[in-house]
């Protein structure tokens, strides 16, 4: 009965917070500056294949706060060419951006 009672009352405050929070809506801006840094891997990466999927693969697995070796054992790569690959992949990406002059933030 004392569990119910609990249950129900963390409901309702679980409830009156979802209520009372505010959802920021993204300026066109924002939009648009996001838009660019999700196609900037696709964009520059396609000729290198191996790099686009390992940059996406470190990207989704830093975002999961995986670890390195994580991210390699899952690539089924070692781990010094997986970071190897990776800071290539960046550094083409970061490349491209600059010479076609593409302003991210």
């Amino acid at each position: 009965m004392l569990a119910q009672q609990q249950a129900d009352e963390q409901q309702k405050a679980d409830d009156v917070r979802a209520r009372n929070r505010i959802r920021i809506i993204p300026s066109s801006t924002e939009i648009q500056c996001m838009e660019t840094a999700i196609i900037c891997p696709a964009r520059y990466l396609t000729a290198i294949p191996q790099l686009l999927r390992v940059v996406q693969a470190v990207a989704r697995g830093r975002a999961l706060d995986r670890e390195m070796p994580h991210i390699a054992r899952r690539l089924r790569l070692p781990g010094r060419l997986v970071r190897r690959w990776n800071r290539e992949g960046l550094d083409t990406i970061a490349c491209g951006l600059r010479r076609d002059n593409v302003r991210i933030f």
